[in-house]
């Protein structure tokens, strides 16, 4: 690895109205290093990052950015443009706001390919589906055609890291590049980039709040506390002898649930699925399109319940159906969506306690969903494993995570270390939801002329069964697609499902009327 900068930042200052945020920082990247910027929310890592390419709104700068002997800050604006995304591209932290919402997928990676590369049509078109298919993205060519809000949240997130390393840029800013994604993924993610950087010599600038990845991912560890740089160094210094007060705080700070205590609870559901299926109909191509819908099921008969003063845990990655089946929701129930994916490591356990303050005060269930496994492991009674759509295994959290049956449960588990079981909480056992049989069916486009007549069916959830206690907290996992998100929905009356959903006892569903 050479020792002369790619980027030699001198004095980095940023202010706004007079008000400066980031006091004249010094740091420097090498071609081919992995860099990490960390620090909390506000510590100015995020817009000393974005205004090396001059992309805060409103901001005064000041200091140097040298890019191979090219001042970023000083350079003209249409120099700049030719930089930005051929050679130094960036990954923003939500792709819903940087996507474009009016042009496909495959569209806007292609756009990057032919103004930055000049690559033909057609052959941006093949390098599109080839870029999703590197970045984890199921059906590449058919995604390709999908807009950013049909995709799941980790999909879209892996789109725009596609987007990012189109043109093989040589610097790559990551703002939180694997927030969104689910725990399976992230892996994948870091191996990818570690892959591009070192067969393309491509430096990487990690900006994270996620000091295990940081660890496991950089070279170096640039630490920012109230924008200024406190501490940087070899990551393995920083990680094991830290000097900085800063740096010691964060480093041990950990979002874990301490043992809950014992609190005497129901059992009685008051959330009961059963069969819940969830069905979005999708556009067909063609003239077809003018005639019929087709369909793709992305909640599969799933069967589950809540107990009253419960936490539900559902896990599993973007796209699986977590976030449907959470929004099945009563008064007595808590549906926790990913509640501290997006939030800095010192503030996790203040979410984390604040919700377990909730459930024991107001003796509520809570339906977890998440794909961090240490998450749900502190935090849920139960948990459901769920994958393409259906309910692989669910069970005890304690028996889940330590004899796992299901081999699609032990990849899942085996993906990353998990920490200790919480005890064993005493609850009721009355119900608060029992699904069974729940399934989702979407409709989905049928090639030739068949798609003018009738649609096909993509079953989304299948046929799945559960309950959860009154009191409990059951957590339910899965990758990407397995119709997690999907189930929430249908149990909420969102999404049109099959099979029985009874709340505290009640029918719910389309043919529950008053529910």
């Amino acid at each position: 690895m050479s020792t002369a900068p790619l980027l030699d930042v001198r004095g980095l200052s940023v202010s706004f109205a007079g008000n400066k945020v980031v006091h004249g920082i010094d740091f420097s990247i090498t071609p081919g290093e992995r860099v990490a910027l960390v620090g909390e929310s506000g510590s100015g890592k995020t817009v000393s990052a974005l205004s090396l390419l001059r992309l805060v709104a409103n901001a005064d700068l000041g200091g140097q950015a040298v890019f191979e002997g090219h001042d970023l800050l000083a350079m003209p604006e249409r120099e700049l443009r030719a930089v930005r995304g051929r050679d130094i591209a960036m990954i923003f932290q939500e792709p819903m706001t940087a996507l474009n919402p009016l042009m496909t997928i495959g569209d806007q990676i292609a756009e990057v390919l032919t103004l930055k590369t000049g690559l033909a049509k057609a052959q941006a078109a093949q390098k599109v589906i080839d870029l999703l298919a590197e970045t984890g993205i199921p059906e590449p060519a058919r995604r390709v055609n999908a807009f950013a809000h049909q995709l799941s949240g980790g999909q879209r997130q892996r789109a725009m890291i596609a987007m990012a390393l189109a043109c093989q840029p040589k610097l790559l800013l990551a703002d939180e590049p694997t927030t969104a994604l689910d725990v399976s993924l992230r892996g994948q993610i870091l191996d990818l980039l570690v892959r591009l950087q070192q067969s393309r010599g491509m430096a990487v600038l990690l900006i994270s709040h996620d000091l295990n990845l940081v660890r496991r991912f950089a070279d170096r560890v640039i630490v920012m506390e109230n924008g200024s740089i406190v501490e940087q160094g070899a990551t393995a210094e920083v990680f094991t002898q830290p000097q900085h007060a800063y740096t010691q705080r964060l480093i041990a700070s950990r979002p874990v649930r301490d043992v809950v205590e014992e609190v005497q609870k129901e059992n009685r559901p008051v959330m009961r699925a059963k069969g819940l299926r969830v069905i979005y109909p999708t556009p067909l191509p063609g003239v077809r399109g003018w005639f019929k819908r087709g369909e793709f099921v992305a909640l599969q008969g799933a069967d589950f319940e809540i107990v009253q003063g419960q936490t539900l845990g559902i896990m599993g990655e973007s796209g699986s159906g977590k976030s449907t089946l959470a929004l099945a929701a009563q008064p007595k129930l808590l549906l926790a969506d990913e509640p501290t994916t997006a939030l800095d490591v010192s503030l996790r356990g203040q979410i984390l306690d604040l919700l377990v303050r909730l459930q024991q005060s107001r003796g509520m269930a809570v339906l977890l969903i998440s794909h961090d496994l240490n998450l749900v492991r502190r935090f849920a009674d139960r948990v459901i494993v769920m994958e393409n759509g259906s309910i692989v295994e669910q069970g005890a959290t304690a028996e889940v995570f330590t004899q796992p049956q299901h081999a699609y449960t032990q990849r899942l588990i085996a993906s990353r270390p998990v920490r200790d079981v919480v005890e064993e909480v005493q609850k009721e056992n009355r119900p608060v939801m029992r699904a069974k049989g729940l399934r989702v069916i979407y409709p989905t486009p049928l090639p030739g002329v068949r798609g003018w007549f009738k649609r096909g069916e993509f079953v989304a959830l299948q046929g799945a069964d559960f309950e959860i206690v009154q009191g409990q907290t059951l957590g339910i996992m899965g990758e990407s697609g397995s119709g997690k998100s999907t189930l929430a929905l249908a149990a909420l009356g969102l999404l049109p499902f099959q099979g029985a959903l009874h709340i505290n006892g009640q029918a719910w569903g389309a043919n529950a009327a008053g529910n």
